[in-house]
This record gives structure tokens, sequence and C-alpha cells, in this order.
């Protein structure tokens, strides 16, 4: 699956949609290239590409779907036009930034987790980004590195936990099995 066939499956009007919103989500392991994958969707199509990171944490335990859902779900459930939200800083927590979203047409909420049966009733359009695990611990090392408050063997330990959790998370799931679309890395 490359990307003009996910486009062309985004054109589909038999499609999902919540208040005339198609609602796109990709998941698949950290690293595994969702990011790089909405923004390509994003900028080939005028799509609003929401981060599952904006809401995540790595230093307190956060409810994402409440926040999720909360913040971009049910706004636009609602038919508003414009999403704002307070985005918190993965790592360090501090400095949240303010963020203001235009609903368009179709809009893609990117992360791990952003399949998970809490969001179904509101997702049009399911993708999997099935990437090797060694690759995505790879890039995901390669992207984190520096930028952490971690040491290196640190942020090694936490990147083998977080795919041992996102194995069960996915397993709880069932993301893979829901997914109207797998993509592998090398299509990105």
């Amino acid at each position: 699956m490359n990307v003009s066939e996910i486009v062309e499956k985004l054109a589909d009007p038999r499609l999902r949609r919540v208040s005339g919103v198609l609602i796109v989500v990709i998941d698949g392991h950290g690293g595994s290239g969702k990011s790089t994958l909405a923004e390509i969707l994003g900028s080939t199509t005028g799509s609003t590409v929401i981060q599952v990171d904006d809401f995540a944490s790595n230093l307190e335990d956060v409810d994402l779907v409440e926040a999720i859902r909360s913040a971009v779900l049910e706004p636009i459930r609602e038919g508003e036009t414009d999403l704002n939200y307070e985005a918190r800083d993965f790592w360090y927590g501090q400095n949240p930034r303010n963020v203001h979203k235009t609903v368009t047409n179709t809009v893609i909420l990117e992360g791990v987790g952003s399949s998970r049966t809490e969001f179904r009733r509101f997702i049009g359009l399911s993708i999997f980004v099935d990437t090797p695990l060694e690759t995505c611990r790879r890039r995901g090392l390669d992207r984190d590195l520096g930028q952490t408050p971690l040491t290196d063997e640190e942020l090694e330990q936490r990147w083998d936990d977080w795919h041992r959790a996102e194995i069960d998370h996915f397993a709880e799931h069932d993301s893979r099995n829901f997914a109207d679309l797998m993509v592998a890395q090398i299509d990105i």
C-alpha cells in the first residue's frame, strides 16, 4: 500500500464520518513511521493532523482516552470547526503550549493507541503501520538520544519497556485486525 492508494481510499464516500468529518487514525509501534505517514497524508490532502503525543507524558500518568475524547473527538462530533487544547512536552512535562487546529474534512489522529477500542465509534478509517520492532527501536533511539532527561542506558530500557507494553496494548485492543489498511514501513 503506497501513499497514493491511501489518498484514493480517503475519498471513499462510504467511510464513516462524524458530523461530516472523516477521522483517520494511524497506529503502530513507537518509531514505526506513523508521524511521517501522517505528515505526508496531511500535506497531500490538506488534512489536519493531531498527535497522540500532544496528550501524553513521560512524567505522569495521563488519561489519554479522556484527554483526546474531550479535546478532539467530542468537539468534532458536536460540529466544532476549531480545536484548542494544551499540548504537553512529552519528556519534560513543562511549558505546555496552546495548540489551535482547524477541523478539515479529514482529521488524522496519529500515535500509539489511536485505534484503541474507546475511539472506534469515531473512526472512519484505521491504518496500522507495520514495521519490525528492531527497526522501530533503532529509529526511536536515534530520534530520542540527547533529547530526553534520561541517560542512554535508561532510554534504551524505556524503549524496551514501551515495546512490551505496546505489544500488550495492541493485543488487548486487537489493533492489527481492526485496521482497514496495513502499511509496511517500506511504503512510506
